[in-house]
């Protein structure tokens, strides 16, 4: 399957865009990507739009904080991660839950308006 990252800054955020499937070595590099990009635009507010073409399955799922940590995501980012996939967001509800369970500020989003409004305070 195709994977297609896009990132694309603005002056109070990031915007990053994913499509393709889904799996834990995908998830690391995605989100080095996303740490990256947040460290050379000088950025820690993130608006992710994923449409994952298949879910990571929960045990997956529960690692991801720790993956996020690895990587250099922590309690200074902020993440609105819009799930544009209704098969994937059971496990997205899961993690979210996780991430916010272990001091990581990532939030769920059906819609694109929401998480960016939430993302920078209009909510």
């Amino acid at each position: 399957m195709k994977i297609r990252v896009e990132i694309e800054p603005h002056d109070r955020y990031i915007v990053v865009r994913y499509t393709g499937p889904g799996s834990p070595e995908i998830s690391r590099a995605f989100m080095q990507q996303v740490v990256a990009a947040c460290n050379e635009h000088q950025c820690r507010n993130v608006l992710a739009i994923s449409f994952m073409k298949n879910p990571l399955g929960v045990i997956n799922t529960y690692k991801l904080a720790e993956m996020f940590r690895e990587v250099g995501f922590t309690h200074i980012h902020r993440m609105a991660y819009v799930d544009l996939n209704p098969d994937t967001q059971s496990d997205n509800e899961f993690a979210e839950t996780v991430l916010l369970n272990r001091g990581l500020e990532a939030r769920l989003f059906v819609d694109v308006e929401e998480g960016k409004s939430w993302l920078l305070g209009d909510v």
